[in-house]
């Protein structure tokens, strides 16, 4: 049979197979798995990933939202956007002028969530050349948070507000 095996239209013609293979490869391996939770992504319908007991969850767009409304409250701009699979990157850009010769810098910040994979938060300054779309990021030193502990989110909110309120203002 030459049918698309990924066709939407094709069905497993022996669907207890997929449920036995499913089920004995659980079962030879459940001490990976037990006490995890699947991250699924129902668009494809496949599993992203496993998580542990200790992961505490923080989605994009609450990261994001978090970002949005510290940088709103400090007058900086949004600037760009990137997500790649479950791993969002956010830049923010001020109005303020560090160097206008030969060409327009302006201080900002780089945000990065990993909902999977690396699972962290981390923050960095940035300086932006705007004109041609240009970026240097400052390296992230003690700026990385694992998604763990009870208190993530408060420490992931305040490390945004800090670098945000801080960073920047204190050198101007």
């Amino acid at each position: 049979d030459l049918a698309d095996p990924y066709a939407e239209t094709s069905r497993p013609k022996n669907p207890s197979l997929g449920i036995e293979i499913y089920n004995k490869l659980v079962k030879d391996r459940f001490d990976l798995v037990e006490a995890r939770t699947l991250v699924k992504n129902t668009k494809t319908k496949t599993i992203d990933g496993i998580i542990g007991l200790g992961y505490s969850t923080l989605s994009n767009d609450s990261y994001s939202d978090m970002v949005h409304e510290a940088c709103e409250a400090e007058r900086i701009s949004f600037q760009s956007a990137e997500l790649h699979g479950r791993h969002l990157t956010l830049c923010y850009v001020s109005g303020k002028t560090i160097i206008n010769k030969p060409d327009i810098y302006k201080p900002g910040f780089y945000f990065t969530n990993s909902e999977i994979g690396d699972i962290s938060v981390k923050t960095a300054s940035l300086i932006s050349r705007p004109s041609l779309l240009q970026r240097a990021i400052q390296p992230y030193q003690t700026s990385r948070l694992i998604h763990s502990g009870r208190n993530f989110l408060s420490r992931v909110r305040s490390d945004i507000t800090n670098l945000v309120g801080k960073q920047w203002n204190t050198k101007f």
